[in-house]
C-alpha cells in the first residue's frame, strides 16, 4: 500500500518537500550485511529519485507491515536467482504504479488511540535452566561461540525478566486505519485486523515503538521453531497475539464509534448443493482463530481442534465455494487432528476437499483423511480413509485405502496416485457391508468391495485429518468437510 497522510492536495506533490510520501509492505527482511537499510533503503532511494524530479530534500519511506513468517523465498521450491536490488526494484515499480491512482482529498477526520499493556513473559522450565547454566558456566564470561551457547545465554539473561510493558497504537486517517504494534506478527494477525477493523482500508505497522519479539497465534506455538525456543526475543504469554488483536480492534471501535466487522464464510454453489442436501454436520475449516470448527449445517455438531493445526491457508482452487472475490481457506494438520461427536447412522457418507503435503515416500501410512471410531482404542475398531504408503509397497504408495481397523484387519485399496500438493475431492459411502470411494467427481468409484463393520453401537467419534488412536494423522489441507445420514443416492455404486 502506498499513502500520502497529510491528506492535503499539493500542486505537485513529488517535488513538495513537505508532502511525505510512504508505503507499507508485508515481508520480512531480504538479507543483507549487519548494519543496512536491506531491501527498504533500496525502496526508498528508487522511489525517492523516481519521484523527487532533482528535489534532494524529498524522501520517500517505506513502514514494515505484518510479515514476522513472510519470506520472499518459496523453500519448497528451488532458490530463485534474484539480488536484493532487483527485488527491492519490483516492490518500487508496484509501489509507483500504486502512486499513479491516488485520490487526493482537501481534509479527512483524523483520530488516534493508544493502549499501554503489560505482557507477561514464560519463563523457560527448570530443565531448561539447568542445561543453560552449565554451559554458561562453561563460557567463563566470554562471548558466545555457537547457536547453543547463544541460547544458553539468552535463558540466563530471561531468569530475571517477568514483563514487558509496551504500547499499541491505531490511528484514524479518513477512511484509512493503521495499527501500530511493537513486535514481529505473523500475516495471519494482519488478516484477522484488515478483516475486522470497521474502516474498509487498514494496515498494520509491525517493529513500531518497541520490540518485543515475535508474537506467533497461539496455535502456531506449539509447532516449534526458532520463534519460540527460550530467548528474550520469544518468550511472551500464549495470548499475545490474541490481545494485541482485540485491543486494536476497540481502539478502531473507539475511533470510529462502529463494530467491528464479523468474519462470515460466504456460500457459492457448491456450499449451498452442501447444505441442500442436509447434511448432519458440515465442517468448512475456514476459521482464523480459536480451536473450534463450526458446523455450518445449522445442527450445532461443532468440533475441536486438537493441538497441531494452522489456520486460513489457500484452499482448493476453484471458484465454487465462495462467492465474489473471497478465496477459498482451509486448514493445515500438522500432526492434530479435528474432532466432533456425530451420529451419522449405520449407513452414512463424507465428502472432503484435501491437499496432502508429504511425498507418498515418507512413512508407513503417508496419513488418514476421516475416521470414525472410539477415541484412543488401540485396536481402531471403525471406518478409516486414508492415504497409502511405503507400508503397502512401491506400486500402492500415494493411493487411497479404507480399512476397518486391527482386529479385522480388512483393506480396500484402490484409484490412482494421489499427486502431493494437489488438491482432491473425495467422498466415501458406507451401506450396510458396502464400502465405496469416489475421487474428483468422477461416477465410478476408484474403491468398491464389501468390508465388516467394526463400529461399536453407538459410537459418535468422528475424525477429520486423523485416525481415531492418532496413528499416521494426515499432513496436510483440509477443506468443506461434510457428512451425511443414509438417503437413496448412496445406494448407487
Amino acid at each position: 500500500m502506498i499513502y500520502c497522510p497529510n491528506g492535503i492536495t499539493p500542486q505537485s506533490p513529488a517535488t513538495d518537500s513537505n508532502f511525505p510520501h510512504g508505503a507499507n509492505y508485508s515481508m520480512h527482511y531480504f538479507g543483507a550485511s549487519p548494519i543496512s537499510a536491506d531491501y527498504y533503503g533500496d525502496f526508498a532511494r528508487i522511489v525517492s529519485k523516481t519521484l523527487a524530479e532533482g528535489d534532494e530534500s524529498f524522501i520517500a519511506m517505506m513502514s514494515h507491515g505484518t510479515s514476522g513468517d513472510q519470506q520472499w523465498q518459496d523453500y519448497a521450491n528451488p532458490r530463485k536467482s534474484i539480488s536484493r536490488s532487483q527485488y527491492a526494484a519490483k516492490v518500487a515499480d508496484a509501489a509507483l504504479r500504486a502512486y499513479k491512482r491516488i485520490e487526493f482529498r482537501d481534509s479527512v477526520p483524523l483520530a488516534t488511540a493508544e493502549r499501554r499493556l503489560t505482557i507477561k513473559l514464560e519463563l523457560p522450565d527448570k530443565e531448561s535452566q539447568d542445561w543453560a547454566e552449565k554451559i554458561f558456566a562453561e563460557m567463563k564470561g566470554r562471548d558466545p561461540r555457537s547457536r547453543t551457547e547463544v541460547y544458553a545465554r539468552e535463558v540466563m539473561l530471561l531468569k530475571d525478566l517477568r514483563e514487558r510493558d509496551v504500547k499499541l497504537q491505531a490511528i484514524r486517517i479518513g477512511d484509512l486505519g493503521i495499527a501500530a504494534m511493537p513486535a514481529e506478527v505473523y500475516a495471519i494477525t494482519g488478516l484477522k485486523l484488515k478483516q475486522q477493523c470497521p474502516l474498509d482500508d487498514m494496515f498494520n505497522i509491525e517493529l513500531a515503538n518497541g520490540f518485543l519479539g515475535y508474537i506467533p497465534p497461539p496455535e502456531v506455538r506449539p509447532l516449534g521453531g526458532y520463534n519460540c525456543w527460550p530467548a528474550r526475543h520469544t518468550v511472551t504469554q500464549n495470548d499475545t497475539e490474541t490481545i494485541f488483536v482485540e485491543t486494536l480492534l476497540e481502539m478502531f471501535e473507539e475511533l470510529t464509534g462502529r463494530r467491528r466487522r464479523e468474519i462470515v464464510l460466504s456460500e457459492g454453489p457448491f456450499a449451498k448443493r452442501i447444505l441442500a442436501r442436509k447434511p448432519v454436520a458440515y465442517w468448512r475449516l475456514g476459521e482464523i482463530e480459536g480451536n473450534r470448527a463450526l458446523d455450518a449445517s445449522g445442527k450445532d455438531n461443532h468440533g475441536t481442534y486438537e493441538t497441531g493445526y494452522v489456520f486460513y491457508l489457500d484452499g482448493p482452487n476453484r471458484d465454487d465455494l465462495r462467492v465474489g472475490s473471497e478465496k477459498p481457506r482451509s486448514v493445515q494438520f500438522a500432526g492434530g487432528r479435528m474432532k466432533s461427536q456425530v451420529d451419522p447412522g449405520n449407513d452414512y457418507s463424507v465428502e472432503m476437499f484435501f491437499w496432502n503435503g508429504l511425498p507418498n515416500d515418507n512413512r508407513p501410512v503417508t496419513g488418514y483423511l476421516f475416521s470414525i471410531g472410539p477415541d484412543g482404542d488401540k485396536n481402531c475398531p471403525g471406518d478409516h480413509l486414508g492415504i497409502a504408503g511405503t507400508a503397502a509397497g512401491k506400486d500402492a504408495a500415494g493411493r487411497l485405502f479404507f480399512f476397518n481397523g486391527n482386529e479385522k484387519n480388512e483393506c480396500l485399496p484402490g484409484g490412482p496416485v494421489i499427486e502431493p500438493k494437489t488438491w482432491n475431492h473425495v467422498r466415501l459411502v458406507r451401506c450396510g457391508e458396502e464400502v465405496a470411494v469416489y475421487l474428483n467427481g468422477v461416477a465410478k468409484p476408484i474403491i468398491s468391495g464389501k468390508v465388516s463393520v467394526t463400529r461399536p453401537a453407538g459410537c459418535k467419534d468422528v475424525f477429520a485429518g486423523g485416525r481415531s488412536d492418532n496413528f499416521a494423522n494426515f499432513e496436510g489441507r483440509m477443506a468443506e468437510v461434510a457428512v451425511y445420514g443414509r438417503f437413496d443416492e448412496h445406494r448407487s455404486f
